[in-house]
């Protein structure tokens, strides 16, 4: 976190960390897309993208596409029931395919984030300002090493039974 004082509050803090969450993701997805792997849609499931509407619409403005927020609880699970149930095929009582399995017990709840492109364009120049600090500090600066070797160094020392 860059540029914090003693006036910064904890849900600037907070803010920042849902912000550059977000922005690593839109590092990973750039990283698909610039190596010729589409990505057609964006899915988001679990607590985060049940409960906080706020934190969905930074992903789909920093990201600027829609996500589908999936409010079903437990969906990883759900999936990989939908998995065995194609496993087992139809003649167990399962089904042939997945997409057979999605339109038979698959269908979902989404709640759906569209880009507010206003916020888009301030968050794209955030970003560009992101890229600058994610390849100093990641590619042309020990920094982040020697700060890391500092705490390993006073893990190392530390008493592991302080009684």
């Amino acid at each position: 976190m860059l540029g914090m004082s003693l006036t910064t509050t904890i849900e600037e803090i907070y803010r920042t960390i849902i912000e550059s969450t977000a922005f690593g993701t839109r590092k990973i997805l750039e990283a698909y897309l610039n190596n010729g792997i589409a990505v057609d849609e964006i899915y988001a499931c679990g607590g985060l993208a049940r409960n906080s509407k706020e934190v969905m619409q930074v992903f789909a403005d920093v990201l600027g596409r829609q996500i589908k927020a999936v409010m079903k609880k437990q969906t990883p699970a759900f999936g990989s029931a939908m998995y065995a149930a194609v496993a087992a095929g139809q003649a167990q009582g399962g089904f042939d395919t997945i997409e057979e399995a999605i339109q038979g017990v698959g269908r979902q709840n989404y709640t759906i984030y569209v880009p507010d492109r206003n916020n888009q364009e301030v968050y794209d120049r955030l970003y560009r300002e992101y890229g600058k600090l994610y390849d100093y500090f990641g590619l042309h600066c020990d920094v982040m090493k020697s700060l890391r070797a500092i705490k390993e160094d006073c893990l190392a020392k530390q008493d592991p039974d302080p009684r």
